[in-house]
């Protein structure tokens, strides 16, 4: 094999490797997404403290992450409302999640 042969192999297994890093970094990150918007229906669905730091910036972000499914469903009940619509984010958030896994990083 020629040298620019094999630096050109060289350097498509470094962008694979590059891209299976960056994609398990943002697969990570869609799943705690995920997790931070279910635990957000959580702490409101049960009793929880609204003065406990934990609680209030877990309540703050998954209100944040589920921002524009905020009012996909309009359901009479409010908890029941932000509970499926909270979900629908957190569902889409990990189908994401799936979707970067099945993402192709060059290999072959």
């Amino acid at each position: 094999m020629s040298d620019e042969a094999e630096k050109g192999t060289d350097v498509r297994a470094g962008v694979a490797a590059v891209l299976t890093i960056v994609y398990r970094i943002l697969r990570i990150v869609l799943i705690l997404l995920a997790v931070a918007v279910l635990l957000g229906v959580l702490f409101t669905r049960v009793p929880t403290n609204p003065t406990n730091v934990i609680v209030r910036n877990v309540l703050h972000i998954a209100r944040t992450l589920a921002g524009p499914f905020r009012d996909v469903f309009k359901i009479k009940k409010p908890k029941d409302a932000m509970a499926v619509n909270y979900g629908v984010a957190a569902v889409v958030y990990f189908l994401l999640a799936v979707l970067v896994s099945r993402l192709p990083t060059g290999k072959r």
